[in-house]
């Protein structure tokens, strides 16, 4: 499959980078930041690199490892991974957020903290099909990349000839199965749930 350059970037905890990376998640739970257009999170795209954040980070909100923690902004920025967001879903405001917890780097008590910051928006469930370039993709940081926002668009569109997935076919269609029978099980049918294929590019 050939994929064009792409000039679009989420920022993201370097934790969970890595999980998506290793093919130990493919799920991001997302509220924004205080800096996102409009002053709420919305899919903005279906396709980004994924661009690490040292923003509020927390080690004691990590269920893995507090080294993943990222301390100073780099020189230069290495990107290796990028992801097409297949899923994104405004969760309710008391669905259950133990069992989505066990498939993310963050605790249950950290994401009710994130759910409870702006109550009134809701608590976005990404699912992300994620992608490895075979060498890392290097520009310099600049100062628009920072501030506490979500969506980035980068200096320059970046390569992503040669991508290969993290995970295969199977791997990724068990991964989401196994979050959409706690979507069930949390009262949301998945006919009708939107989709990042209602997102504008």
């Amino acid at each position: 499959m050939v994929f064009p350059p792409l000039d679009r970037a989420l920022k993201e905890w370097p934790a969970a980078i890595a999980a998506l990376a290793n093919g130990d998640s493919i799920l991001l739970l997302r509220k924004g930041g205080i800096q996102e257009p409009q002053g709420q999170f919305w899919p903005a795209t279906t396709a980004v690199w994924l661009l690490p954040s040292i923003e509020h980070q927390q080690p004691e909100a990590l269920r893995v490892p507090a080294e993943a923690i990222a301390h100073e902004v780099p020189e230069q920025l290495e990107l290796s991974v990028w992801a097409e967001i297949s899923q994104a879903i405004p969760l309710p405001a008391h669905f259950p957020l133990t069992d989505l917890s066990a498939s993310t780097v963050w605790t249950t008590a950290f994401l009710e903290q994130r759910r409870h910051w702006k109550p009134e928006q809701p608590l976005w469930l990404l699912v992300l099909r994620t992608y490895r370039v075979p060498e890392s993709r290097s520009l310099a940081w600049q100062a628009s990349y920072r501030g506490c926002r979500s969506w980035i668009t980068l200096a320059e569109p970046l390569s992503r000839q040669d991508s290969e997935p993290v995970l295969s076919d199977r791997a990724f269609a068990d991964q989401w199965q196994a979050i959409a029978k706690i979507l069930q099980r949390g009262g949301l049918t998945l006919d009708g749930l939107p989709t990042a294929a209602h997102a504008a590019d």
